[in-house]
């Protein structure tokens, strides 16, 4: 990618506001920690002596949708819930910020144009309106649109503060996949009344060795919350993941349970664990397991669900080089309770595996098809 340089053309980018006349080959611009690739269409200098960058390549890189309308000559851009919207019409040195009910027109000190079929403006206006930050790093020559740091700050504390007591001593909240926090919402025992998990670990010890639990505490009609369980032995510690390292990948809850999520492993699997409270008590309802196989030049995933409450798998298996989906009843067996639980050590095949067909992919490519009873 070809750059531009020189302190004055970044300071435009950032501020859309500097004059400059001519053309130099330093700068780069990163959203959110990745440099953003100008492919087809480069930044440049308008007549108002205004730098402007093409807006879909900051789009994109801050995962935001782009549409056209070409009777109006605007330019859309919405986050993926499309509850926000910014809207750029061609030739006006203005636009329109959409934020659910709410719309109000904001200054530009330059007009959005048309370049190379590309929607071109100063790159601050797309990015601050959507709540990030730009700055300028004059050493190294690098724009950066960044995260606002005090709104994540802000949303985090928000969803400690009313766990915290739940939390003891020398612990903290863990981080998930992303480094969002380990906290999920949602009614867990039909109440009506929002409920949480979320995992917490040990400070101040190895890292990879970090003892975790699981803490679900119920919610009571005066804010407050109820301590439900917790569970020592249902998270995987952070050196427990195989290859790919950290095996916690998120805690979820979906339709009333409380969903635990892991991958690793050299050739990665992931495996997610669904409990449920039921009969005053906590329990392992289902299983899914994914895995990845070589097929031809691709890899392709495979995936097992078992429904612990009635004995339904649905599988995929291979068959001749070709992966087949297996549907039977396979029996049920006595639920495990979340508090003898033990992630690490959990294996459904011993009792699930009796009469279920498997098939193993030989060296030559052909397949053969076995019972395993035990």
């Amino acid at each position: 990618m070809k750059k531009f340089c020189s302190v004055v053309l970044a300071a435009a980018l950032v501020m859309g506001c500097m004059p400059f006349t001519t053309f130099a080959a330093d700068i780069s611009v990163t959203a959110k920690g990745a440099t953003v690739e100008f492919t087809d269409a480069k930044p440049y200098i308008n007549s108002d002596s205004r730098t402007l960058v093409p807006l879909r390549a900051i789009a994109e890189a801050l995962d935001l949708y782009v549409t056209w309308d070409n009777g109006t000559k605007s330019a859309t851009f919405a986050d993926k819930e499309g509850r926000k919207k910014i809207i750029f019409v061609i030739g006006e040195n203005k636009y329109t910020v959409v934020d659910g009910d709410i719309s109000k027109e904001v200054e530009m000190d330059t007009a959005a144009v048309i370049t190379d079929d590309r929607t071109y403006a100063p790159a601050r206006y797309l990015a601050e309106a959507f709540g990030y930050n730009v700055s300028w790093d004059g050493i190294n020559s690098v724009v950066s649109i960044t995260e606002s740091n005090l709104e994540n700050e802000s949303k985090m504390y928000d969803e400690r503060k009313d766990i915290s007591s739940f939390i003891p001593e020398g612990w903290e909240i863990s981080k998930a996949y992303g480094d969002e926090l380990a906290i999920a919402e949602g009614d867990l025992n039909n109440d009506g009344i929002i409920d949480k998990a979320f995992v917490i670990e040990e400070k101040d010890v190895s890292e990879s060795a970090a003892q975790r639990n699981l803490i679900i505490v119920f919610g009571n009609t005066d804010n407050s919350y109820s301590m439900a369980i917790t569970a020592k032995n249902a998270i995987l510690r952070a050196n427990e993941g195989g290859t790919f390292g950290d095996p916690f990948e998120s805690i979820d809850i979906d339709r009333g349970s409380v969903l635990l999520n892991f991958m690793g492993g050299s050739i990665r699997w992931h495996r997610c664990f669904r409990f449920r409270y039921q009969d005053n008590d906590w329990y392992l309802i289902g299983f899914t397991e994914k895995s990845y196989e070589l097929i031809g030049d691709s890899m392709e995933c495979l995936q097992e669900d078992y429904n612990l409450i009635t004995g339904y798998y649905i599988g995929d298996i291979l068959e001749y080089g070709k992966i087949k989906t297996v549907q039977k009843n396979i029996g049920k067996k006595q639920l495990v309770n979340l508090n003898d639980f033990v992630a690490n050590e959990y294996n459904i095949q011993p009792w699930y595996a009796k009469n279920r067909l498997f098939v193993i992919k030989t060296i030559n490519s052909k397949s053969k098809k076995f019972v395993l009873n035990l």
